[in-house]
């Protein structure tokens, strides 16, 4: 059962810059297959904040220079309340693992897939952002 579509996530499927000429890569099959599995864990509806993003949203965001998104490998989870962002994590965690790319930020969870460059089991936060 698929949980996720173009006309339900729209950006899980799209970059959100916006710009006619966006160069954003599609969204990997394998992000989306596991973000079904994530979504079964967790039995509630996950909503996407980021998916696939091209290089200009990219730095516009902040984003890292081999970031998950800029090949349609990572998302954002919205997880406003640490309740939401421990279940998001605990389901990632459970095995069989998940997602092996993780962060956590103050509102949301970034789940990603190994490759290009990144490292292929990291986890990480955002929170130092938060202090400038």
């Amino acid at each position: 059962m698929s949980y996720f579509a173009p006309e339900t996530d729209p950006r899980l499927y799209r970059c959100s810059c916006e710009r006619p000429d966006c160069d954003a890569p599609a969204v990997s099959d394998t992000l989306v297959s596991l973000l079904n599995e994530l979504r079964r864990r967790v039995d509630r509806p996950i909503r996407v904040t980021s998916g696939p993003r091209c290089a200009v949203w990219n730095e516009t965001v902040g984003g890292a220079r081999t970031s998950d998104h800029l090949f349609g490998e990572g998302a954002d989870l919205a997880a406003p309340t640490s309740g939401e962002r421990d279940q998001l994590l605990a389901a990632v965690y459970a095995p069989p693992r998940l997602f092996w790319r993780v962060g956590i930020g103050a509102a949301f969870v970034h789940v990603g897939l190994p490759g290009h460059e990144r490292l292929a089991r990291l986890t990480w936060t955002y929170y130092s952002q938060l202090q400038r």
